[in-house]
């Protein structure tokens, strides 16, 4: 028997959990758009609206009124253009005085063009009706496209090489300038794709994007596509790309002699660290009133640029390196250090001192060879006499 009651409860339990469930309106998470709005400042008695086109079968009518004292009627009926019956009938009456009185109905299955018959009695200030489609509900042929239109924003607008930047498309439908989200949005930089994005609820789609890309003025174009509601468009801006500061720094050179060869090294690199191979340092001398160029070498893959040279005056300069700047990166010069030219004492040419080290060393051998050769003699002519 108890097992019988039991069955009995949770039936009756379940039932009435169909019962609340059945009770609670099924709206559905969904996109809805508003197509088209009617606002009136005064009681209508019959008032036939102008027509709308639902392309999607399922839309809705909202309404908000201000209910006046003594009671407020509000009755909206929906026809669909070319058919007698009413696809939705709406009766709203309001018998206390309240700020504001909203409503909806839903209408399911049904989509084409439509009227509606309004008739409003005892309203107070104004009222509004809004006719929103559910773009996410199945569509046959397009009945009517909605014109479309991108603005574009780069923040910032001016960015360096390898920096990144936000680009935002905000995609506005031409009726009512509303935001129409759940879109997809492709950018380029000239013909190149640099990414797409979906709309939100405000109409944004925005991406982040590094400039990969030369110092100059580039066009950044916004493109949607269209859809079975909305006609596509685009719009175009420009990115200002600037170029990327640069470090160049020389070594201290190991003190020179006049006339001998000596390597000069200076390194350059870019604001990110990176360096910049490829390009060509200028090596300038200061001789105490002019900076004067004594060579100049294009740096390797490590940014270095080496120079050998043969420097023939003496004495302390100053010694710098230049870079005189590309489109995409800035011109600049190195910390100047102090080089020692020391005096060669043979002479400017340094073949004359290799000469002179390798005459002494025939003078130094010849001459130990003939004291030794001396020597020898004088020791035997000693001999000699003694016998």
């Amino acid at each position: 028997m108890s097992r019988v009651v039991t069955f009995l409860f949770v039936l009756a339990f379940i039932s009435a959990l169909i019962v609340i469930y059945d009770a609670i309106p099924s709206v559905k998470a969904t996109t809805w758009f508003e197509i088209k709005g009617f606002y009136y400042n005064a009681d209508k008695l019959e008032e036939t609206t102008e027509t709308f086109t639902c392309n999607h079968v399922n839309w809705r009518i909202k309404w908000k009124y201000h209910p006046w004292y003594g009671g407020s009627v509000f009755n909206i009926t929906a026809y669909k253009v070319g058919v007698s019956e009413p696809v939705a009938e709406i009766h709203d009456i309001q018998y206390d005085y309240i700020l504001t009185k909203t409503g909806e109905q839903y209408i399911d299955g049904n989509n084409g063009t439509f009227f509606l018959k309004i008739n409003a009695v005892n309203i107070a200030y104004y009222y509004e009706i809004m006719i929103e489609q559910d773009i996410d509900s199945p569509c046959g042929l397009p009945i009517s496209k909605f014109n479309t239109s991108i603005t574009l924003a780069i923040d910032p607008q001016n960015v360096k090489m390898k920096r990144q930047t936000m680009i935002n498309a905000t995609l506005l439908c031409q009726h009512y300038y509303q935001p129409v989200p759940n879109q997809n949005i492709s950018f380029y930089t000239g013909t190149t794709y640099i990414g797409s994005a979906t709309t939100d609820s405000y109409g944004n789609a925005v991406i982040t994007y590094v400039a990969n890309t030369d110092a100059g003025n580039h066009s950044i174009t916004a493109i949607y596509d269209g859809s079975l509601d909305f006609l596509l468009c685009n719009t175009t801006t420009n990115l200002i790309v600037s170029p990327l500061e640069t470090f160049l720094t020389i070594e201290n050179p190991s003190n020179a002699i006049q006339g001998r060869p000596i390597t000069l090294k200076a390194t350059l690199r870019d604001e990110l660290g990176n360096p910049i191979p490829g390009v060509n340092i200028e090596f300038q001398l200061f001789n105490g009133s002019i900076w004067l160029t004594i060579g100049s070498a294009n740096t390797e893959i490590n940014g270095t640029a080496s120079l050998n040279c043969t420097l023939s005056n003496t004495g302390t300069f100053q010694l710098k390196a230049l870079f005189n700047g590309t489109p995409n990166y800035s011109q600049t010069t190195s910390t100047t250090n102090s080089l020692s030219v020391g005096t060669n004492h043979v002479g400017a040419d340094p073949i004359l001192y290799y000469y002179a080290v390798i005459a002494i060393a025939i003078v130094i051998l010849f001459g130990a060879v003939g004291y030794i050769a001396f020597r020898k003699r004088r020791s035997n002519v000693k001999n000699n006499v003694t016998h």
